[in-house]
C-alpha cells in the first residue's frame, strides 16, 4: 500500500495473520495529528543539524551519518511515545537499544539528550579518562552508551505519556553483538521487577550485518527459550541497500536482509524511510502487535545513505549512478518541511 509493504503469510498463527491484515489497513488509514507532523519533522531538523555541524567542523571524523535516514530517529521516537501512551494502560518502566553505527550519534544527542559539547569533545580526540590513569585513548564516540529518563512524547496534544528510561548499550565494533547484549539487560531487568513491569526492547540493523553476523540468528535462536525470552523485541533494520560498498545481490544468497526473522515467526513491515508519516504509522502497529502478544515483529526501513560507509569514503568511486541520483535529492528534513508548508500545517518562516 503505497509506501509500505508486509510480510505476513509466514506466519504459523493464523490468528495473528489475520489481526495483523486488518490492522494493517487500519493503521495506515489512521490519520497523523497536525502536533506528530510537527514533532517529526523537528527531529529530522535536529538531526540534520547536528550531522551537517559536524561534517562541517570535523569533516574526517568517521561518525557514519545519519542522513539520508533521518527518520530513524522519528521511529525510535515514535515507538517509545506509543508503548507510554496512557492510553495503552501500559506501566512501561525503561526501554533498552541496541543501536549499530549508522544513526548512533543523532540518536543519542537528539533523543537522549546526550550533550553535544561532550561528543564534539570525544569527537576531537579528547579522553574522559584523564592521562595519569590511563596511557591511551578512551572508547570512541560511536561506541558511548548512555541512559537518560525523560518523556517521550509524539506531538499530539490530546495524548499524554508516561516518564520512561531510555538507555542505549554499548556499541562494540563486533556487529550486531549489542542486540543479545540489550536482550540480556532486558530480561535481567524484569526479573529484577518480578515481572510487574513491562521493559521495551527495541533493536537497530545495518542491513548487511544483520544477516552477515551470526550474533542475529544466534540471538533470534535463544530468543523464545524461557531463560532467555525477554518478551519479544522492535527490529529497525536501516537498509541503506549497501553492505560497505557492495550491492544486494552479492552480499547475501536471498533478496531481503531481513529474510532470516521468517523461521522465527517474525512479521515484517518495509516502508520507504523518506514516507515520515508511513513511518510513524508502521511504528504504532509494531507497538499494537508487541502489546496483544509479545513477540518480535521487524521494520526494514528502506532508504540510503547521503555519504559513503563512513564520511571519508567516495562512495561514486563504486556505485556512481546511484550516487549521481542520491546528490540530487532533496533531504529528508527539507522534502517533508515542504509538505508540510503545502498542507498548512506549518509556515515557512517556522522551517
Amino acid at each position: 500500500m503505497g509506501s509500505v509493504g508486509v510480510e505476513f503469510d509466514h506466519l504459523r498463527s493464523e490468528e495473528e495473520r489475520l489481526w495483523l491484515y486488518e490492522n494493517y489497513e487500519e493503521c495506515l488509514h489512521e490519520p497523523i495529528s497536525s502536533g506528530e507532523k510537527v514533532k517529526a519533522l523537528q527531529l529530522l531538523l535536529r538531526t540534520e543539524c547536528m550531522e551537517q555541524f559536524m561534517q562541517k567542523k570535523l569533516p574526517t571524523h568517521k561518525r557514519y551519518s545519519s542522513e539520508g535516514s533521518e527518520s530513524i530517529t522519528v521511529a525510535i521516537n515514535a515507538l517509545i511515545a506509543e508503548a507510554s501512551n496512557s492510553k495503552n494502560e501500559l506501566d512501561l518502566d525503561s526501554t533498552v537499544l541496541g543501536m549499530p553505527h549508522r544513526g548512533r550519534l543523532a540518536t543519542l544527542v537528539v533523543l537522549n539528550d546526550y550533550p553535544f559539547r561532550n561528543l564534539l569533545y570525544k569527537a576531537a580526540g579528547a579522553n574522559d579518562i584523564p592521562e595519569e590513569l590511563v596511557d591511551r585513548m578512551d572508547d570512541m564516540p560511536t561506541h558511548i552508551a548512555v541512559s537518560n529518563s525523560k518523556v517521550f512524547r509524539s506531538g499530539d496534544k490530546n495524548t499524554s505519556h508516561k516518564k520512561t528510561t531510555l538507555t542505549m548499550v554499548h556499541n562494540p565494533s563486533h556487529l550486531e553483538s549489542q542486540n543479545s547484549i540489550g536482550m540480556g539487560k532486558v530480561r535481567a531487568k524484569l526479573d529484577d521487577l518480578n515481572h510487574s513491569k513491562r521493559v521495551m526492547n527495541i533493536q537497530c540493523h545495518g542491513d548487511a550485518a544483520f544477516p552477515g553476523q551470526g550474533a542475529s540468528y544466534e540471538a533470534l535462536t535463544l530468543s523464545k527459550l524461557p531463560k532467555f525470552n525477554c518478551d519479544g523485541s522492535m527490529h529497525i533494520i536501516t537498509n541503506n541497500q549497501l553492505g560497505f560498498t557492495t550491492n544486494p545481490e552479492d552480499d547475501r544468497s536471498f533478496k531481503n536482509s531481513a529474510d532470516i526473522v521468517k523461521p522465527f515467526d517474525v512479521p515484517i513491515l518495509r516502508v520507504n524511510t523518506s514516507d515520515i508519516e508511513a513511518v510513524v504509522q508502521c511504528c504504532k502497529l509494531m507497538i499494537r502487535y508487541w502489546l496483544k502478544y509479545k513477540k518480535d515483529i521487524l521494520i526494514d526501513m528502506v532508504g540510503f545513505r547521503f555519504y559513503g560507509h563512513n564520511e571519508v569514503d567516495e562512495p561514486s568511486f563504486t556505485q556512481p549512478l546511484m550516487y549521481k541520483k542520491i546528490r540530487s535529492m532533496p533531504t529528508q528534513p527539507s522534502s517533508y518541511a515542504q509538505k508540510l508548508i503545502s498542507e498548512g500545517v506549518i509556515s515557512e518562516a517556522e522551517v
